[in-house]
């Protein structure tokens, strides 16, 4: 019995450490919750930024779940908190960087469908 729970603390350990690795090596995760051809929702997780984009055929809606950050949005720039709800236009320039100890989790709905191909990264250099 003491080896059966010494093996399950090293691999606790070790599971820890794979997703703090996975985390630093994935600053932007996106889960896809739903998709059809009229629109695709995915729970994203953005732990640093998002650079400055646009998309030039979907709108995109966001629900702040978790966490602050500001947001250019145009030529605005907005704070985002825990229940805040926002609407980009298509070819709305916007860009994200998170301003709260944890990460900012968000509801993101695109329509129409988004396959990930209608995102334009603008180089501010």
């Amino acid at each position: 019995m003491k080896y059966f729970s010494y093996t399950i603390k090293v691999l606790c350990a070790f599971i820890l450490v794979i997703n703090s690795v996975f985390a630093q090596e994935n600053p932007i995760i996106v889960e896809k919750l739903y998709s059809d051809t009229n629109s695709s929702t995915f729970h994203i997780t953005i732990k640093d930024s998002v650079s400055l984009h646009y998309h030039a055929t979907h709108t995109e809606n966001i629900f702040v779940l978790e966490g602050t950050a500001s947001m250019q949005l145009g030529n605005k720039i907005r704070v985002l908190q825990k229940g805040d709800y926002l609407t980009i236009p298509p070819n709305i320039a916007h860009a994200v960087w998170v301003t709260s100890n944890i990460p900012l989790r968000v509801i993101s709905i695109q329509s129409p469908e988004f396959k990930g191909e209608d995102r334009y990264y603008i180089n501010n250099e």
